[in-house]
């Protein structure tokens, strides 16, 4: 899951006349180097410029040039690697988030033509990212290594996953007479990786190509103006993941990480234990890219796996805890025992393809004689608005005192040292999630701006939560309302906006929900065509007239 925190409050003047906000699709090149000022154009139409940038995080100036669109990203030398979310603000409202990666390597365009044996784009040194786009339909990009016998050349795309890309890549490397020697499709979503040693000294070459992440009634490779891509391209250390992917919170901790091409230095690394959200990026600078770990909830322990694990030897385990382990190899099924009494109840779920992994998770709870009491496979649902769709998750109530096992195996029978889970195990937690459909709102005088916002209470959560905004300007007026656990405000709420008076306002607003008990929890809206990724930061722009209706939907037929 992906949380964005406001950084700015930024106030602009109204305009005379209705033009909507700022329309734009994308920018390029979607990220840069840390320590390095790049030029970057938002793409899309502007009815007026300059527009006043807002970004998430801390360490990046956006400074509007001359040019409709164009922008300059000054990135210090400290900024966080990572994702990141802009936005661009006008007299008319606020346009919609795009992301933009900050990263430690290197970075290059691609250079037009190369897409044939003579005209291959040339790539020195040990480690680069190229900023590129499949720019028309049959477009294929290639990239010229050289490489030692031996050597690892890691390539891995950013495009689908993180920058929203509608291409379903494919990439290759491909030997000096021609042949190909390695090819990845999904590895193990939409944006493939490789990992490929070379056989002999020579020049090799990756290419990348695509179909639409969408298919469509035309067969073939696709492309065009939003397939846009980083390409990491390192025979220097690159990360695949940590193990274990979670710390325990409030303790310090250290861990692991397992890739390719580690130096010394970055193969462990410190997790911070506290923080804001329940994931967290790690990074060192000898690494060409990120990792992320979980923090579970407070008093969650945090144990690795201990082979051997299988059903004959089940490893124990005290809940509530959260378990780092692998299966590995092909047809290994985990196994853990918990003993429990009759009618306690646990909540039991393995994230893996969530966090990037490749495993397809399977879950099974056997009692002591081996009978099956209960299993999941994926939880269902589109993955663009449930993160957690392709993993498994269920509620077991104990039918007796006794032991219980949680078998973990890929659904395939496949596995590897990439196939990394976590395993939660612990009581229900009851939560309450609210979120919204927009991200963005205007509002003048005279029109009240009704958002409604869903409700949806998770493991019996009963309590009344009370719903309101945080961080309204004073000449913007919101009563609270409270959502009860029955009736008709139990799954919904309205919230009402008033601007009082023709003043003029833009900045970033909040939904939060609380309870008499203490519980707080805060609205996200799931951000359309980028997977898991959400935000609680909402934009609002207070204008000196009433922005105009949306058009009403269509008559049903």
């Amino acid at each position: 899951m992906l949380w964005i925190r406001s950084i700015a409050l930024i106030t602009v003047l109204a305009a005379p006349a209705w033009a909507g906000p700022p329309a734009y699709d994308r920018l390029f090149p979607p990220g840069g180097r840390r320590g390095t000022t790049v030029a970057v154009k938002a793409e899309g139409t502007f009815a007026s410029w300059p527009l006043k940038p807002w970004i998430s995080g801390k360490g990046i100036e956006i400074v509007p040039r001359a040019g409709k669109g164009e922008l300059s990203f000054k990135i210090a030398d400290d900024a966080a690697p990572g994702l990141r979310w802009v936005r661009l603000i006008g007299v008319e409202g606020a346009g919609p988030l795009r992301p933009f990666v900050v990263g430690t390597l290197p970075e290059l365009g691609e250079v037009e033509p190369n897409d044939g044996p003579k005209a291959w784009q040339a790539v020195d040194g040990p480690a680069a990212v190229i900023n590129g786009r499949l720019s028309k339909n049959d477009d294929v990009d290639g990239y010229a290594v050289d490489l030692k016998r031996g050597q690892t050349l890691v390539a891995a795309v950013e495009a689908n996953g993180r920058l929203g890309s509608p291409m379903d890549g494919v990439l290759q490397v491909v030997s000096p007479a021609g042949f190909v020697l390695a090819q990845v499709d999904d590895a193990p979503d939409r944006d493939p990786k490789i990992v490929f040693k070379a056989p002999a000294d020579g020049r090799y070459v990756v290419r990348l190509f695509a179909f639409p992440a969408i298919p469509g009634q035309r067969i073939g490779f696709e492309g065009g103006p939003g397939f846009v891509y980083r390409l990491t391209l390192t025979t220097a250390g690159y990360v695949d993941h940590a193990s274990p992917s979670a710390v325990a919170r409030g303790s310090a901790a250290e861990v692991d990480i397992i890739g390719w091409n580690l130096p010394d230095e970055a193969r462990r690394l410190a997790a911070p234990a506290d923080g804001p959200d329940d994931l967290t990026e790690l990074f060192h600078a000898a690494l060409g890219n990120t990792t992320s770990v979980r923090i579970p909830p407070a008093g969650f322990a945090v144990v690795l796996e201990v082979e051997p694990n299988d059903l004959k030897h089940p490893q124990r385990l005290t809940p509530p805890a959260v378990v780092g382990g692998h299966v590995d190899p092909a047809r290994d099924v985990d196994t853990y025992e918990v003993v429990l009494k009759q009618g306690e109840k646990l909540a039991i779920r393995v994230e893996s393809r969530s966090l990037g992994r490749p495993l397809d998770g399977g879950l099974r709870v056997t009692d002591g004689k081996g009978t099956v009491l209960a299993e999941s496979d994926d939880v269902g649902g589109r993955r663009e608005t449930s993160p957690d769709a392709r993993d498994p998750r269920l509620d077991f109530t104990a039918p007796a005192d006794g032991p219980y096992r949680i078998a973990v195996r890929d659904v395939y029978a496949h596995g590897g040292p990439g196939h990394a889970y976590l395993l939660t195990v612990g009581p229900p937690r009851p939560e309450v999630r609210l979120t919204l459909k927009d991200d963005t709102l205007a509002i003048g005088p005279g029109k009240p701006k009704v958002v409604t916002v869903a409700v949806q209470r998770l493991a019996e959560f009963s309590e009344a939560v009370e719903v309101s905004f945080e961080g309204l300007p004073a000449t913007v007026t919101c009563a609270a309302v409270v959502s009860d656990p029955k009736g008709p405000t139990a799954k919904s709420v309205d919230l009402t906006l008033k601007s009082e008076g023709a003043d003029t306002w833009s900045g970033p607003i909040r939904v939060v929900g609380k309870t008499k008990s203490g519980a707080f929890t805060t609205a996200t809206v799931d951000l359309a065509g980028y997977e898991d990724a959400r935000t609680s930061d909402l934009w609002l722009n207070q204008l000196r007239v009433a922005p105009p209706d949306p058009p009403a939907a269509p008559a049903a037929k």
